[in-house]
């Protein structure tokens, strides 16, 4: 039963008929909320008793809506933590306002033609959560990088025109309106965004540059652990110019993070380098579910001028006799002061 289950998500992913909930998405979902409850007064009262309804939705619906804002605003990456909630969120607000808009146009007697978004909102919501909870669809497929700026800035002007536009259509309620703008988030955002012009690049080229150099150390490393294997305490150096492999002393693994720091000061403290070690990662999707626990390359990210680094893990697995990079991929895990 599984393996047809994968091979029905791998077809809809190959056609990209997979619902895939990006950062973006989820951003200009929140900010269509925003523009639909601010602007027509009969969508606040719903939206108050819809959250009334189950206090634990609304929880994960605030969490993940807090979660979205400080990702795209505060920080350059992503936690799973972070993107399990917002994930969520999105999956309960398509579908909500999907049979949300399935009652308005029952109501209303429209044609069939109003029917597509809410039937995509809520058939997104069921094939998400076939997918999750058979564990064919998890939170690597939520970028772990934080959204540029440009598509806060472009997606949410577009929102706020399309919902302005769609209020002076005649018998055009505010659920289709939403159902619209949450289409729109999904399939064309991203489209429209990579023809406008960058506008504040700080933000990705920092991005950028540890993202180029966690690609790299993973190379790297996993050609070394393929061809020569990686010994305990093998500690991994790569810059953008040059890679080498050391060995934390014995009497430092107990804090391998303080003698890295230490390396990192004396040798390259006027480089972006990243730092790979061999280790485990351990996620706990929610507080009653089983640990799970994954074979990873431990990276840490330190730029040049920063006086934070970037801890990052790459699952890895040996299914086919070779290390490769795990389906879970990327995970960040958090920002440390060196």
């Amino acid at each position: 039963m599984r393996r047809t289950l994968k091979s029905f998500r791998d077809f809809l992913d190959r056609f990209s008929l997979l619902p895939s909930f990006t950062e973006d998405t989820i951003f200009l979902m929140l900010i269509a909320l925003g523009v639909i409850y601010f602007v027509d007064p009969s969508a606040q009262q719903e939206i108050y008793e819809t959250l009334r309804y189950s206090e634990k939705a609304t929880l994960i619906v605030v969490a993940g809506a807090l979660f979205t804002l400080y990702t795209a605003f505060f920080t350059l990456f992503k936690t799973e933590t972070q993107k399990h909630y917002m994930l969520w969120f999105a999956i309960i607000i398509n579908l909500v306002v999907g049979v949300t808009v399935i009652e308005t146009l029952n109501g209303q007697g429209l044609g069939p033609i109003w029917y597509i978004f809410p039937a995509l909102n809520v058939g997104s919501f069921f094939l998400i959560i076939l997918f999750w909870y058979t564990n064919l669809y998890n939170t690597e497929r939520l970028n772990t990088k934080s959204m540029s700026y440009e598509n806060i800035i472009y997606g949410s002007i577009a929102l706020i025109a399309i919902s302005q536009v769609l209020k002076f259509v005649p018998d055009m309620s505010w659920q289709v309106i939403f159902s619209s703008s949450i289409a729109y988030a999904t399939y064309f955002s991203g489209t429209v965004t990579s023809f406008l012009p960058k506008i504040i690049p700080g933000k990705n080229e920092k991005i950028e540059s540890t993202m180029k150099l966690i690609n790299r150390s993973t190379e790297y490393a996993l050609e070394q652990i393929n061809s020569t294997g990686l010994r305990d305490g093998s500690l991994l150096i790569v810059t953008n110019e040059s890679t080498e492999e050391t060995t934390v002393p014995s009497e430092s693994l107990g804090n391998a993070d303080a003698y890295i720091s230490g390396v990192i000061n004396e040798r390259f403290k006027d480089q972006n380098v990243a730092t790979v070690m061999l280790g485990h990662y351990d996620w706990k999707q929610s507080w009653w579910s089983s640990t799970a626990s994954f074979q990873a390359l431990i990276i840490d990210v330190f730029l040049a001028g920063e006086s934070d680094r970037y801890e990052f893990c790459q699952i890895i697995d040996d299914e086919t006799g070779e290390y490769k990079v795990g389906e879970k991929g990327l995970i960040y895990l958090n920002k440390k002061a060196t």
